[in-house]
């Protein structure tokens, strides 16, 4: 990663870390759900991939994530952008918190990033690859809006019942 330390990044924590210190992690789909999907029951299930998010670790943890545009696993991957901050820290706590429970360590879960642009919503989706009926599961990121709380865990249910009362809420 030598071209790291000649890009001179602009945001705080990756500035003030060592280039050698930095790796990536947790590769992950991203998917887009819209607002007009919002509160069709079964929506979720079939939101669009838009791309990957990759974690960047330094030697305190995630510092920031990296994300790429891509409209499926095989197609092309372009650089979108980066971002640290709160989604970035509660993703990290999500994530650590997810692995101590005890359907993720007995079961196989693929790791996903549920975005809601229209409602300000990202959230880890958790999805079974059990295939077990209603076995995903939805942890928003922080900040959330009420009715949704941060790291909170969700069945697909409960999370689609929660957008729905954020999109009336926001509905003129």
């Amino acid at each position: 990663m030598g071209y790291v330390a000649d890009a001179g990044f602009r945001t705080r924590a990756l500035s003030a870390a060592k280039p050698s210190s930095l790796g990536m992690a947790a590769p992950h789909p991203v998917f887009q759900l819209g607002l007009d999907q919002v509160g069709t029951p079964g929506a979720i299930l079939k939101a669009a991939m838009s791309g990957w998010r990759y974690l960047i670790t330094s030697g305190v943890g995630v510092v920031a994530a990296a994300h790429v545009r891509a409209k499926s696993q095989s197609s092309q991957a372009t650089f979108s952008h980066l971002n640290e901050g709160a989604r970035v820290a509660s993703t990290q706590t999500a994530l650590a918190k997810a692995e101590k429970w005890p359907e993720i360590k007995k079961g196989r879960y693929a790791l996903g990033l549920l975005s809601v642009p229209a409602l300000y919503v990202d959230a880890l989706w958790l999805r079974d690859e059990d295939g077990r009926d209603g076995g995903d599961i939805f942890v928003p990121l922080a900040p959330s809006t009420a009715p949704l709380v941060p790291e909170k865990r969700y069945s697909l249910a409960e999370f689609e019942s929660a957008l729905a009362e954020l999109k009336q809420r926001r509905s003129p």
